[in-house]
């Protein structure tokens, strides 16, 4: 599908720096054409995990880069700029077309429909009748594992579904299966609640993309946006960080690690097992993971920020802003080799720091 590029619907240009421009470059100079349109293709360490999910997602692949487009365009009114990103869109619609419906923000049909909003509201018809689309997918079963997890699973799609289609407080029974799922992988244990997570998590993880952070993130917007409310499971999923939170590290520590997995083999890691009894230190010791808006402190922090606010009248509340405090505690304390062990990502690195901590001074 071919869009017409809507000069009204735009800002006047603005100044970019050279290195924004250059790193746009490079993005182009990695773009594919097929027949179906314009794409990128996956990173060669993500090829081997999920490669027909992964192609089209917001976190790895195609959708992730248009949007990253879109707002370059936004600021430069590039009209080279604007037909890649509806070449790309056409190519990400014909991946649609042909999927079944997946679970989840950043590698599932919710974080498509963020898309597909941001590119509503620049190019007015460009992606047809998405909302109609997304409306109706909240109502079907999705295929294949079926996880919580804000990055994976039913948390991604929901708060997809809020932040995306602005539903209205009728609309509310649309997330009735999503939410069904979600509260059904409420998991208890002597700790409290966690989540049923994919199976490359080897435990309950704490973090945002993949464990109780990001759920209990979804539960806030449902608050915020609906005045729907699940008081006894947050207060459950807060015990269980309260109950893991290391003193001696100000810290919650790392519960999933894939990376590190990743590394050591499946060889390496039932070594470990049969050696310790339960996975190494190391792991959660490790910066980049400690600290990590994916899978550490960071994305607790931003989780906390947004439920203080949410569940501003309760004792959530009160938790979630000492949660706040322990976490600012430990920021603060970062000294100038864990800085640099960190890299630039979002996931594990200082993108991910600086987004909870603006979300922290936001709320």
């Amino acid at each position: 599908m071919i869009i017409s590029v809507q000069p009204e619907v735009c800002a006047q240009p603005l100044s970019i720096p050279s290195n924004v421009s250059e790193t746009i470059g490079l993005l182009i100079d990695r773009a594919k054409v097929d027949r179906k349109g314009v794409f990128w293709p996956l990173g060669a360490k993500y090829r081997q995990i999920d490669s027909a999910r992964f192609e089209s997602s917001l976190g790895y692949g195609t959708s992730g880069i248009l949007l990253t487009l879109l707002e370059y365009y936004r600021c430069t009114k590039d009209r080279e700029i604007a037909e890649l990103i509806q070449k790309g869109s056409a190519w990400i619609q014909n991946r649609v077309k042909a999927e079944t419906f997946q679970h989840g923000f950043y590698t599932g049909a919710g974080g498509q429909w963020y898309l597909w909003r941001e590119l509503e509201q620049v190019f007015p018809g460009s992606v047809g009748t998405w909302s109609d689309a997304a409306r109706a997918a909240l109502t079907t079963q999705a295929q294949g594992e079926i996880a919580a997890s804000l990055g994976f699973g039913t948390a991604g799609t929901i708060v997809g579904a809020l932040s995306a289609l602005d539903l209205s407080d009728e609309e509310v029974t649309l997330l009735k299966s999503p939410l069904e799922q979600l509260i059904g992988a409420a998991r208890f244990s002597s700790e409290g609640v966690f989540w049923d997570f994919n199976t490359t998590s080897l435990r309950p993880p704490l973090g945002f993309l993949l464990g109780n952070a990001g759920v209990d993130y979804c539960l806030a917007h449902l608050r915020r946006r609906l005045n729907v409310t699940y008081p006894s499971l947050l207060a459950g999923s807060l015990a269980r960080a309260a109950a893991l939170f290391d003193a001696r590290l100000e810290n919650w520590p790392d519960q999933d690690g894939m990376s590190d997995f990743k590394e050591i083999g499946q060889a390496g890691i039932e070594k470990m097992l049969d050696r310790s009894g339960a996975m190494g230190p190391e792991l959660s010791l490790k910066a980049e993971y400690a600290l990590g808006w994916g899978n550490g402190l960071a994305g607790i922090l931003q989780s906390r920020a947004v439920l203080s606010v949410s569940y501003n009248d309760n004792r959530i509340s009160e938790q979630s802003l000492a949660d706040c405090r322990k976490a600012i505690m430990r920021l603060s304390r970062v000294t100038e080799q864990e800085l640099a062990s960190l890299d630039s990502t979002l996931q594990s690195g200082l993108s991910g720091a600086v987004l909870s901590l603006q979300a922290y001074a936001r709320e």
